[in-house]
């Protein structure tokens, strides 16, 4: 995700600025800001940190965050979609959204065309993790060594079939050439506790719900699935710098309204969010969820979304992955 330049932020300030006074005091209505994930998850926590920073950002306007989880985040963007495109309603959508359009056989919405694009606004690490007694390698690079000796023998683990880590592991898998099995568990917790009782040999999650395990000791880190480093954890190498850029995976974020919203209610919004994640509070936050803030205009970030909606289509057609 490409940041704004200087004379991109130049040339909307003025029309932004104005505009954020005018949705603010133009709209009596909260702001109905959707996570369609469930509490305390990447998504969730980031809305709720970045809350009262959007509201005062839109002029002391009330955010209302409202989780509305299923089916992979599908509950909670089709009622996105389905609201009206007034302005009062957006919602934080993660990369799986490009993913569920292929995923989920039937879909109650058009994932490109149905939402507008208003602000990318970063990204959630990856992380790929080993258990150091059973699988005892150093990086990437060793693991694929490991899996290639043992055809066959060896598990992952995922949070669920086509979910981000599992494509992300699986991503990693094809680009090594090994022959290794897919374990999908029911959520993160399960998945994770795979890995730290030996029944699969690695797993990928994000960093935030990695670091806590990597400072005990518990698990060790082999690759970030990013193309650089991280500037949290600057020894662990990338994906990329590894040998595998074919491997590289990142679940971003960003704020999208229904279609059809007016452009100055898509630039007062996007300003706004802008804002708040300048703000040291918002920043500190993120820091702390190890996401890296990456503001991107609206333009920028419908070219991601739809970047990754066309990328992802062939890997889970080759995975032969589909949910009724």
């Amino acid at each position: 995700m490409n940041s704004l330049s200087l004379r991109q932020i130049l040339a909307g300030a003025a029309f932004a600025v104005a505009a954020i006074p005018a949705l603010a005091q133009g709209s009596a209505a909260p702001l109905r800001l959707i996570v369609p994930t469930a509490p305390a998850s990447g998504a969730d926590l980031i809305a709720r940190a970045a809350q009262p920073s959007i509201s005062k950002a839109l002029g002391g306007r009330t955010v209302v965050v409202e989780n509305l989880s299923g089916a992979g985040g599908v509950a909670g963007t089709t009622q996105l979609v389905r609201a009206a495109p007034d302005g009062n309603t957006v919602a934080i959508i993660s990369v799986n959204h490009a993913l569920n359009a292929h995923v989920y056989k039937k879909m109650p919405y058009d994932s490109l065309n149905d939402i507008t694009p208003i602000t990318g606004l970063g990204s959630i690490p990856l992380i790929m993790l080993v258990n150091p007694l059973n699988t005892p390698v150093k990086d990437a690079r060793e693991l694929a060594a490991l899996l290639r000796d043992k055809p066959g023998q060896l598990n992952y683990s995922s949070p669920g079939n086509g979910a981000a880590p599992h494509l992300a592991a699986r991503m990693f898998t094809e680009a090594a050439g090994v022959d290794v099995r897919h374990i999908p568990y029911r959520g993160t917790g399960p998945q994770v506790t795979a890995v730290i009782n030996g029944d699969v040999a690695f797993t990928v999650i994000s960093a935030s719900g990695a670091r806590g395990f990597i400072d005990a000791g518990t698990l060790r880190p082999v690759a970030v699935m990013s193309a650089k480093r991280l500037a949290s954890m600057p020894e662990l190498p990338s994906i990329v710098e590894l040998g595998y850029p074919s491997a590289q995976a990142e679940a971003w974020f960003g704020m999208v309204g229904p279609a059809k919203m007016k452009a100055e209610d898509v630039a007062a919004l996007n300003a706004a969010f802008v804002k708040a994640f300048e703000t040291p509070e918002v920043r500190k936050a993120m820091d702390a969820q190890m996401n890296v803030i990456q503001i991107s205009s609206p333009t920028e970030w419908a070219a991601v979304i739809r970047k990754d909606f066309d990328r992802y289509r062939g890997v889970i057609q080759s995975l032969g992955l589909s949910v009724d």
